[in-house]
């Protein structure tokens, strides 16, 4: 074991040390000195150095960009040397800004399960570890996208089927479909729908 520092003729009753290693303990005493010689050597305390922040985890599954998963999804991610949990996160934007869906703290195994997930939207995640020490560095940012449900189609419900006497200028409604995030409407005047017509394409 090295000797850290051994320092004679302090003037005061403090003595600085130099950049000390994580993760390691360190024992230390002090003895009083005049004209007449020095004193016994003190008791010998010990006291353990701050621990290295962790490294940034390495993100394992589900692997970057995939898509079509299931709205249930379980992330893993390798192990960090010194740490004690991790912080999970995952929100709509690479950024993590509102809403964020998930963040878990304090997780202490290398994978966590993400339940009712929207379907058809993309997803990014990343994680931390931390330690005694503090926290690390975030991870990369992953992304995956859930798989799109099956839509039924719209009721229509005005006008009436079979309606008279419609004004000329008129709202057509229909039913909103759950999972949908916009509407194809065409309007012609054969039942056919043979060109020319109206198409119209109704955000959400």
């Amino acid at each position: 074991m090295n000797v850290v520092i051994d320092t004679i003729g302090v003037s005061g009753t403090t003595a600085t040390l130099p950049a000390l290693a994580p993760n390691t303990t360190y024992f230390w005493h002090a003895a009083a000195t005049n004209s007449a010689g020095s004193s016994p050597w003190s008791e010998k305390w010990h006291f353990s150095a701050t621990l290295a922040l962790p490294a940034a985890p390495q993100l394992l599954e589900p692997a970057n960009a995939s898509k079509d998963l299931d709205t249930v999804v379980t992330l893993r991610w390798q192990a960090v040397p010194s740490a004690t949990n991790y912080l999970v996160m995952v929100a709509y934007t690479p950024n993590f800004t509102a809403p964020v869906l998930l963040l878990a703290n304090g997780v202490t195994g290398l994978s966590y399960t993400i339940d009712s997930l929207a379907a058809g939207r993309t997803h990014y995640w990343r994680v931390r570890a931390t330690n005694a020490g503090g926290d690390g560095a975030f991870s990369e940012v992953w992304s995956f996208v859930t798989r799109g449900v099956a839509l039924i189609p719209p009721d229509l419900l005005q006008p009436d089927d079979g309606a008279t006497a419609v004004p000329l200028s008129t709202d057509l409604l229909w039913s909103s479909v759950p999972g949908a995030v916009s509407y194809d409407m065409d309007c012609a005047d054969n039942p056919q729908f043979v060109q020319p017509y109206v198409r119209l394409v109704h955000q959400i």
